[in-house]
């Protein structure tokens, strides 16, 4: 089974009669839904209060899970697999350094430490296949 990348080369995807369109707008939509559901579900947790500040820091949890799943920052390249796998040991790390009372500087550290190592083990497999 071929992958067809849709949103590199759309043109191709239209000379092989592909509906290109169609699939970029379903992916889109099931991205759209599962953020809204992730938006229901963490708002739940917060018991229903809506605090802005609330996720600050987030995203360097999420681009740290992404990057020790395998997948690359230069994009192209991961899996759905891998990503769960990063996101349980970030979630393991995140959640040692609050048993053993790191203060939340030192925890970003340490995501910033393990993103730096992932992203010099993704540079040298790259290195390997050019």
């Amino acid at each position: 089974m071929s992958v067809l990348p849709v949103s590199t080369s759309p043109q191709s995807a239209r000379a092989v009669n592909f509906a290109a369109r169609l699939v970029e707008l379903i992916v889109y939509l099931i991205g759209g839904l599962f953020s809204g559901m992730a938006g229901v579900i963490f708002f739940a947790r917060l018991g229903g209060i809506g605090q802005p500040t609330e996720a600050i820091g987030y995203e360097l949890f999420v681009i740290a899970a992404v990057a020790i799943g395998g997948a690359s920052l230069l994009g192209g390249r991961g899996t759905i697999l891998g990503t769960m796998i990063g996101a349980l040991i970030i979630t393991i790390l995140r959640n040692g350094g609050v048993k053993m009372g790191w203060p939340q500087y030192t925890q970003e550290i340490v995501m910033g430490a393990v993103i730096v190592v992932a992203v010099v083990i993704d540079d040298l497999r790259n290195k390997d296949r050019a």
